[in-house]
């Protein structure tokens, strides 16, 4: 699998994107770093690098779509461009909705999704249902947008719930 550097990475996360949505990403990569080592403390070898890097990266273009839309995908595309593919795959999937329109295919993807779902975007490390109720003001504003972040937040629960298969007795908030 090819990937960029940390180095690159955050060099792209931070051309653009406001400081919040950097610690952000970082606190994301935190937690999905811990989680893959718990997953390996059961036995179960991931890619790690592929998590640090796709959790940095999976708001890559968060400012350009909060400028120009939701389709704004840019640095995703220069990602695939230059052969970073699963990556690019991995970022395209990171989007709450997205869940209700594609399939996490493995531990890792599941893992920076869920990540990504825990953290708030002042980078505070938070439960799902506060996660959600945040989403429900900021982006509901529409009775089909509130559908879709209800039918997400279930599907959001099954994954926590999934990994909870896992890791028992996961606790995040240690993780400050």
């Amino acid at each position: 699998m090819n990937l960029p550097s940390r180095e690159y990475s955050l060099k792209l996360l931070k051309q653009k994107n406001p400081e919040n949505i950097v610690k952000h990403s970082l606190k994301v990569e935190k937690i999905a770093l811990f989680l893959a080592s718990e997953f390996e403390k059961k036995g179960i070898i991931l890619n790690k690098k592929f998590i640090s890097i796709g959790a940095l990266l999976h708001d890559v273009d968060k400012w350009g779509q909060i400028e120009k839309g939701f389709e704004y995908k840019k640095n995703e595309q220069t990602l695939a461009k230059n052969g970073f593919f699963e990556l690019s795959e991995m970022i395209s999937k990171s989007h709450l909705n997205s869940i209700l329109k594609t399939k996490l295919n493995n531990w890792e993807e599941k893992i920076i999704f869920y990540a990504d779902k825990r953290v708030n975007p002042n980078d505070k490390i938070v439960q799902l249902k506060e996660r959600f109720e945040y989403v429900e003001k900021k982006y509901g504003k529409t009775p089909k947008m509130l559908k879709e972040i209800k039918n997400s937040e279930k599907l959001v629960l099954e994954l926590e719930k999934e990994l909870l298969k896992v890791v028992k007795n996961l606790e995040l908030n240690e993780l400050k």
